[in-house]
């Protein structure tokens, strides 16, 4: 299977989909849907609403050939916020699949967090699928 074919099943007929139905459909109306951008060499995605958005792959590379198990699309919607404005994760990776317990969606948002704690003036990673619309503050609290 290309990457390509990986990324639509992953993003457009992902079949945990119904998990996040309301707040999936919040988003698709805040945020427009993401499309695929195809590039000589690499995909991209772009949003509607959303003019600068940045796109994270997990590759599981324990098998060969290794698969996409994991597709973030963020943004810096306001200067001291992340968003995460979609997440999509393979159904062998989220709860109760083959390779839940490695807990994928929780070391994305870990690795958001860095690195939204690395750049200059961010100070919340922002959950947009969450039914809450979670911050969570970026730098840990020094003990």
């Amino acid at each position: 299977m290309s990457r390509r074919a990986e990324l639509e099943r992953l993003v457009y007929f992902n079949a945990n989909q119904h998990r996040v139905d309301g707040p999936l459909r919040a988003a698709l109306h805040r945020y427009g849907a993401p499309s695929m951008v195809l590039g000589e060499k690499v995909i991209r995605f772009a949003v509607p609403k959303c003019p600068s958005v940045q796109t994270l792959y997990a590759l599981d590379e324990s098998d060969a050939p290794g698969r996409l198990a994991a597709v973030a699309i963020y943004t810096r919607e306001v200067e001291e916020t992340l968003s995460l404005i979609f997440l999509a994760l393979h159904e062998d990776y989220a709860d109760g699949g083959a390779h839940g317990g490695r807990m994928l969606a929780q070391q994305v948002l870990e690795l958001l967090r860095a690195n939204a704690a690395r750049t200059h003036g961010v100070r919340w990673l922002r959950l947009a699928y969450h039914p809450r619309d979670l911050r969570i503050a970026v730098r840990r609290p020094q003990p």
